[in-house]
């Protein structure tokens, strides 16, 4: 099996697996608070769980803003999962 643009394959072979990772990526949105969400998303069954949760502070509607960490989550059967970082909502302006 080859996934194109992966940045990471884990493969095991007893589970549940405890995985830790670490989140580096960034949006662009408006100043302010925003509550974020990371999810471990099912590829085949479009399952998720929500992994944590976190709040971050924009300091322009122009730069993007970084959001990076370390994590970890519970996989309990074998399957094909990615991890998703989404902006929930805006706590303040």
């Amino acid at each position: 099996l080859i996934i194109k643009n992966q940045f990471i394959a884990v493969f095991w072979k007893k589970y549940p697996l405890q995985y830790k990772f670490q989140i580096v990526s960034g949006f662009r949105m408006p100043k302010g608070k925003h509550k974020i969400e990371i999810l471990l998303v099912n590829a085949a069954t479009r399952e998720e769980k929500i992994i944590d949760t976190a709040t971050v502070e924009s300091k322009s509607s122009f730069l993007t803003t970084p959001i990076f960490g370390e994590s970890g989550v519970t996989i309990n059967e074998p399957g094909i999962y990615f991890v998703n970082v989404l902006e929930i909502y805006v706590l303040s302006f």
